[in-house]
């Protein structure tokens, strides 16, 4: 049910956003929005028992996205955001760069991983809360309305926020390639939920990044 509606943008109200970033951040209590197609493109909290949105507006971002993935990190009290594409439809390019936001501080810290995922779009992402790390998988890496002409890409990496590591795990079996996908977490079998949303593929993939160690959990 809605809670009131929606004219497009404002002061106090993102734009009418598409391909953003949207999380929900459990220790703030906040859902938080970063990126999308609009130029006002920024962070952006929704405070559900408030019934407001707020342009946080931190002093550091990372460059204007959309396409980007974007997970809650319930272990270290982050989110963080991967990849994504600059510029327009038409125009700009696919990046790799890691980004963490600390709500607490309001502050977006660009990270420097040795190694990390080459740049995409559009790759699925979920937190593996039992584990503590992002888990990325595909997306692809050209100018958005040129896929078919560009890279798609089957590679699962994993993302640990304290080492400040991406790590690509290269499982014996993987889902095929594709520009749309969705993907989350289920703790109570700890494992990532993979889905096309291809209608021609219609896969269901389940993967598991590590038995879980619940003595410490």
């Amino acid at each position: 049910m809605g809670t009131g509606t929606h004219d497009g943008g404002g002061p106090n109200w993102p734009a009418a956003y598409c391909c953003y970033g949207l999380v929900y951040d459990r220790d703030a209590k906040v859902a938080l929005l970063y990126g999308g197609l609009e130029e006002d493109r920024g962070t952006w909290a929704f405070d559900f028992k408030q019934k407001t949105w707020s342009n946080l507006k931190p002093k550091t971002s990372p460059p204007p996205l959309f396409l980007h993935s974007m997970v809650y990190d319930s272990v270290n009290k982050v989110t963080l955001s991967f990849g994504g594409q600059t510029g327009n439809y038409t125009t700009g390019q696919t990046v790799n760069e890691t980004w963490a936001y600390h709500h607490d501080s309001n502050t977006w810290e660009k990270k420097d991983p040795r190694t990390a995922p080459a740049p995409r779009a559009q790759a699925q992402a979920c937190f593996d809360s039992v584990n503590g790390v992002m888990i990325l998988f595909g997306g692809h890496a050209e100018v958005y309305p040129k896929r078919t002409e560009g890279k798609h890409y089957s590679d699962t990496w994993v993302y640990d926020y304290k080492a400040d590591a991406w790590t690509e795990m290269k499982p014996r079996l993987s889902p095929s390639s594709s520009a749309v996908r969705f993907m989350t977490f289920d703790p109570m079998n700890n494992v990532a939920i993979n889905v096309s949303g291809d209608a021609a593929r219609k896969e269901t993939w389940v993967y598991r990044y590590r038995k879980a160690n619940r003595a410490g959990r």
